[in-house]
């Protein structure tokens, strides 16, 4: 596939990946292996980046160029948060202090200590703005380096030494490449896009190298794989979620065209409401799970003042039939799917 314009050429393999981009005198190419993970990377017929991965597809190992040498990495993780680097004969370079965050490691970091054998040495304190991009590096009370992004994470400014290797969203970016390193994916903040197509293909959404539903002032993404709220977005979220509930609230209600007496729990009506919250905010199964769960911790709350019913385990499963039908079957309206369910 090859998507061309006045300034610039892509071209893309049969699996959606990013082979080929030329532009002017520039001439990348771009390299996958048999599971779509990016592995090499070549800059006017020179290879400037190459990656390696373990069988969770993590990356354990990279050679970049960086100031004209090749520099070999190698990567220590806590479950998909890297905590330490390592040189080529495994010594550490540099560790991680993690704390809690957005979701996955956005937002998480806390410190990064460089050790004996780096390029400096000492315990340098991560400072992020609300999305979870690093913005701050200080050394104790002094300020060390300074971040400045672009709305979708194009590096626009650095001042200071450059003391940590996670700039974006908290995410790891190569300097050869430009890219960032999600986990699942790699995302190129000077297209405003994934270089290679979403894995979970149309249950991300239509557009299956959009990131952040092109709106990533109110939204992140952990691992190249969703989206998640913030800020702004969240409050989209919640009136996305109320919107479609008294929607259905008002179809299944006692009088409504689609009530049932016998389904006294109106369980039908909550399979209706998230499998519809799942296609049609931008969240998505996010927002249906953290909904649905908010709805019956509150109406557990409200139980120990005599008003709630309770949490209902039942409700959960009817919200996550609702979720798994939208996703199986989006040729089928929402009601189709769910009716008769108890």
């Amino acid at each position: 596939m090859v998507r061309t314009n006045a300034l610039e050429t892509f071209e893309y393999d049969g699996n959606g990946n990013l082979t080929n981009w030329v532009k002017a005198g520039e001439n990348w190419v771009y390299e996958w292996d048999w599971a779509d993970r990016l592995v090499k990377a070549s800059s006017n017929g020179v290879v400037v980046l190459e990656n390696w991965f373990d069988a969770q597809s993590r990356k354990i190992a990279k050679a970049e160029v960086v100031n004209g040498q090749m520099v070999k990495t190698l990567y220590l993780y806590d479950g998909w948060d890297i905590v330490g680097v390592m040189n080529e004969a495994g010594q550490m370079r540099e560790t991680f202090a993690r704390g809690v965050g957005l979701a996955g490691d956005i937002g998480t970091l806390v410190a990064v200590t460089h050790h004996a054998g780096s390029w400096t040495n000492g315990t340098f304190y991560a400072h992020h703005n609300h999305r979870g991009d690093v913005i701050l590096t200080r050394s104790g009370a002094t300020t060390v380096g300074r971040y400045d992004y672009a709305a979708f994470g194009s590096l626009k400014s650095q001042t200071g030494p450059d003391v940590c290797r996670f700039k974006f969203s908290s995410k790891e970016r190569d300097v050869s490449t430009g890219f960032s390193y999600y986990g699942y994916r790699f995302y190129a903040p000077q297209w405003q896009r994934w270089a290679s197509r979403d894995p979970i293909m149309e249950e991300g959404g239509i557009n299956l190298y959009a990131f952040t539903a092109n709106n990533p002032g109110s939204y992140a993404d952990s691992d190249g794989r969703g989206i998640i709220p913030i800020m702004g977005g969240i409050l989209g979220e919640v009136l996305c979620g109320n919107r479609i509930k008294n929607q259905v609230w008002n179809q299944y209600k006692p009088g409504g065209p689609n009530h049932r007496p016998e389904d006294w729990s109106y369980r039908e009506a909550h399979c209706v409401a998230h499998c519809r919250i799942q296609r049609e905010c931008l969240g998505g199964r996010i927002t249906s799970w953290l909904g649905g769960l908010g709805k019956e911790i509150w109406d557990e709350l409200k139980q120990w003042d005599g008003e709630g019913d309770g949490f209902d385990w039942g409700d959960m499963e009817a919200n996550r039939k609702g979720r798994r039908l939208g996703r199986k079957c989006p040729e089928k309206s929402c009601e189709e799917l769910c009716k008769g369910t108890r």
